[in-house]
């Protein structure tokens, strides 16, 4: 579930626009972007030339009646979520939500420059979707209320798509400096190597408590004393120790300051193997994420022959379990608008087809069993993890798999199925078994008898009277795009499990 669902009308089938046309590997014609939007083509021009209007980092350019997004070569499409929650009313709304800066309604209409009715609108419809994580909203003063852990982690997703300053907060640069040197201390007495993602998300988290702190919601959940981690010395940043005070009217202690790093002490952020061999021992939650998924890996570590290591299994549990753990074992997914990774999937499909649904497969059969939410996003939250965790998964997959056995057969010249058997492994990534006719002619009859060996045939001989035992796709001697669509289609939707073939009596000869 993510927050498009809270989008006017309007933006929604802009952004679906923009999605279309970045996603794209060709021009899109109008005919087809109208259908694809259920909208009209004065419609579809109309938003076309809205988005061209707008100062965008992007331009959708028409080329004989056909169309192409071009970007600015510093920015991607993160930068239209970024904008959309930026400036459209109904995320202006979830932002005042967390600021509290107005009491009443009518306010927050006045700052928005929106009518009173509109606000009622767009925050019946988010008292609507916040439930889903356990989130309410509160009127008088208007605010966000319930699970604390999911609010944090909300904002956090929110504010970080958004690509919200740090300053927006409302702190001090001050304050903000001395916040930025006590992480990058945290991380340096902890031995943790600091990377822009983990430093960007404890700013972003420590901020965000600074401020709910502030407005007086702390978190329900007890913190452990004894975690592994340690924080940095008080006397060392005596400069955090009097702007918290000034500008927050918070005392400095180890509780604010561990719940300002909740991700790390909550273990829903696990930054070493040291940290997660300890707190396994301790943290019952985690202890039966990895005792659960540990099936999983077992699963995957089979088919690929038993050749995980266990500190690369360990490590991708570890991995899973900051992506995951914060859901687990029933929470609804959030997500905010961004949908890269279903984008990606596609793409990646067209060339490791079976092995991303095998793999895939293998996510769902898991979580099916287990009574784990099975959902479509789930199921791709999983799957990137796991292909970011371990090196060179899906080739490791697919190097595993039974060879596709493929009967090349050409009249064009001597050495053209050579070179179909050179495209066809740029062309999709599967084990081949390539073989090609040595004799200067092949009847009907023995070709019939020899297809009994293969699970393809690809030609560029019209064989009308071929009564093939195994499919047949023709193409030309140099092939088109849409012939390579054609075979990536076949092997995309072939079984992984392809039965063994017996061997024929009286056979023309095979070359490999």
């Amino acid at each position: 579930m993510d927050l498009r669902e809270l989008m006017k009308q309007e933006t929604y089938r802009r952004l679906c626009l923009i999605e279309a046309l970045y996603y794209s590997e060709s021009l899109l014609s109008v005919q087809h972007l109208s259908d694809l939007l259920g909208c009209s083509v004065p419609i579809l021009h109309s938003d076309i030339k809205a988005l061209n209007e707008n100062d965008l980092q992007f331009t959708i350019i028409k080329i004989k009646n056909l169309y192409k997004l071009n970007f600015e070569a510093s920015a991607t499409i993160d930068s239209v979520y970024a904008n959309i929650l930026e400036t459209s009313v109904e995320f202006q709304i979830i932002s005042e939500l967390f600021f509290q800066r107005q009491y009443r309604i009518s306010a927050i209409a006045t700052d928005l420059r929106c009518s009173f009715s509109n606000v009622q609108r767009h925050l019946k419809r988010i008292e609507q979707l916040l439930p889903n994580w356990n989130i309410h909203v509160a009127q008088r003063p208007s605010r966000i209320e319930g699970d604390e852990i999911m609010i944090r982690h909300f904002y956090y997703l929110f504010f970080k798509e958004r690509r919200l300053p740090l300053k927006s907060y409302g702190f001090s640069d001050k304050l903000i400096l001395a916040v930025d040197h006590y992480i990058h201390e945290f991380l340096l007495k902890n031995n943790v190597r600091n990377n822009m993602n983990t430093h960007l998300q404890l700013m972003h988290s420590t901020l965000i408590c600074l401020y709910r702190n502030k407005k007086k919601f702390h978190l329900d959940a007890q913190l452990p004393s004894d975690h592994y981690f340690r924080l940095p010395n008080k006397s060392e940043h005596s400069d955090l120790v009097l702007l918290l005070k000034r500008e927050c009217g918070l005392e400095y202690n180890s509780d604010l300051m561990m719940e300002a790093l909740w991700p790390v002490f909550s273990d829903h952020l696990v930054l070493t193997p040291s940290q997660q061999m300890q707190q396994e021992k301790t943290n019952y939650k985690l202890a039966n994420f990895y005792d659960l998924h540990t099936k999983l890996m077992r699963a995957i570590n089979l088919i690929l022959e038993n050749s995980l290591t266990e500190s690369q299994i360990q490590e991708s549990l570890r991995i899973l379990g900051n992506d995951v753990l914060i859901y687990f074992p029933d929470n609804e997914l959030i997500t905010i608008l961004g949908n890269s990774k279903h984008y990606t999937l596609l793409l990646l499909r067209k060339k490791y087809g079976r092995t991303v649904d095998r793999l895939m497969n293998t996510i769902y059969d898991f979580l099916y069993k287990n009574r784990l939410p099975y959902s479509e996003e789930y199921c791709e939250l999983y799957f990137f993890s796991l292909i970011q965790s371990i090196d060179g998964l899906l080739q490791r997959f697919a190097t595993v798999e039974k060879p596709v056995k493929v009967l090349l057969l050409s009249d064009a010249s001597p050495n053209q199925e050579k070179f179909w058997r050179l495209m066809l492994s740029s062309w999709v990534q599967t084990p081949l078994f390539c073989s090609y006719s040595n004799y200067p002619y092949i009847n009907m009859q023995d070709l019939n008898q020899v297809t009994k060996k293969f699970d393809l045939l690809i030609t560029d001989i019209t064989m009308p009277e071929l009564e093939s035992f195994c499919p047949v796709i023709a193409i030309n001697s140099y092939p088109t795009p849409q012939d390579i669509a054609n075979i990536r289609n076949f092997f995309n939707s072939l079984d992984t499990s392809i039965p063994d073939r017996k061997e024929t009596e009286h056979e023309p000869t095979l070359s490999t």
